[in-house]
């Protein structure tokens, strides 16, 4: 008896994991806090090469292409559900320590290709950087919230080589408490065609007194703030319970990628009630299998086992990938092959062919080809 062959074919699959590291939670019943003390520890510098690395013991280092390497601290707030920080503004800094003869670099893009390693020095500029603090808002699923600023303590002037460092902040917060909830949002689909026109669909909740809402709906590029497209303002009348509604925009002329909805639910006053977004692409990245085939089965040792694999671009872009051939026997994989593909557009087809040499192969063994195609 010969040997033989089973032939299998696999999508890929590409699995993403997102850790997110959580603040302890707040207190039941605790007072949202409208004011906060910070205390910068001592910063700490580090001389390499002739060049001064200034840091600070729990904080983090501001990166900007072409502005000096400098530390910034971050704390994080946690309000309950419900509460919703509208404003942060510093109230007093302390004075700061002055330091001299800091020679500080300038952050640089660094390309792929092998560099010499050589720095520049600071800019010549003034003070950096130039803002006291950021800060921002990250909303949890069940409803609280968390206060982040970034206080910017280390200033520096790369023309005298001076630096001055505060240590001490506090920071005056408002809020306001809303009733106001977005239950649902989604869209209609995950995947659009280049063009299609998306609906997006709105769930919400006032279980308070009967108000207006106003409602903010901008389309955002995935992994950004920048905002690519807006929808008009909506506003909603006298809400009170339950209500919902759909919107829609239209995708045309924008290219493939993945893009969010940012809905954001205000007051007739400007403060902000709630927010969610939602995530979804434009343009169907996907290839079908059609065929797949391995000839012959049954094989003497030495034969010439041919692979065939065709895929078709079921999709709306153009694709670029590679198809990929495996045997595998009970030891694992005795062989492969990588056939590289680039610009298959929507509709078009491919057809990989590969040959094994068989001299290796082990009489009556049972081997498994298989074959699949990579993509993006």
């Amino acid at each position: 008896m010969g040997n033989s062959l089973l032939s299998k074919s696999f999508p890929l699959i590409l699995s993403l994991i997102i850790l997110l590291a959580s603040i302890s939670p707040p207190v039941l019943g605790e007072v949202p806090r409208s004011l906060i003390a910070i205390d910068i520890p001592d910063y700490t510098v580090k001389k390499v090469d002739g060049w001064d690395y200034v840091d600070i013991p729990g904080g983090s280092t501001l990166l900007v292409v072409g502005k000096p390497r400098v530390p910034f601290y971050s704390v994080s707030v946690e309000y309950p559900v419900g509460y919703r920080v509208q404003s942060v503004t510093l109230k007093q800094k302390s004075e700061p320590i002055i330091a001299t003869g800091l020679n500080l670099s300038t952050v640089i893009e660094v390309p792929l290709a092998t560099t010499d390693g050589s720095q520049k020095n600071g800019s010549n500029t003034d003070w950096y950087p130039e803002k006291d603090f950021n800060w921002r808002v990250a909303l949890d699923l069940d409803g609280s919230s968390t206060l982040i600023i970034d206080v910017f303590p280390f200033k520096y002037n790369p023309r005298t080589r001076e630096a001055r460092f505060y240590k001490h902040y506090e920071f005056k917060v408002t809020y306001v408490f809303s009733n106001v909830s977005i239950k649902e949002l989604s869209t209609d689909k995950m995947f659009y065609d280049l063009g299609e026109e998306v609906r997006i669909d709105v769930l919400l909740n006032n279980s308070g007194e009967a108000k207006d809402i106003v409602v903010t709906s901008l389309v955002k590029l995935y992994g950004s703030d920048e905002i690519i497209d807006s929808l008009p303002l909506r506003t909603l009348h006298k809400v009170n319970g339950e209500a919902s509604f759909s919107t829609f925009w239209n995708s045309e002329g924008f290219p493939p990628g993945y893009y969010y909805i940012d809905v954001m639910l205000n007051d007739t006053l400007g403060n902000w009630l709630d927010r969610r977004t939602c995530t979804f692409r434009l343009g169907r990245s996907m290839i079908n299998v059609t065929s797949f085939s391995v000839e012959p089965q049954y094989f003497k040792i030495g034969d010439q086992v041919k692979i065939s694999l065709e895929a078709l671009n079921t999709g709306s872009t153009t694709l670029d990938g590679r198809c990929i051939f495996m045997i595998k026997s009970e030891n694992g994989t005795i062989w492969d092959s990588y056939q590289n593909f680039s610009s298959l557009a929507p509709k078009a087809s491919l057809k990989f062919t590969s040959t094994w040499n068989s001299s290796s192969a082990k009489k009556s063994a049972l081997y498994y080809v298989i074959g699949y195609v990579s993509y993006e």
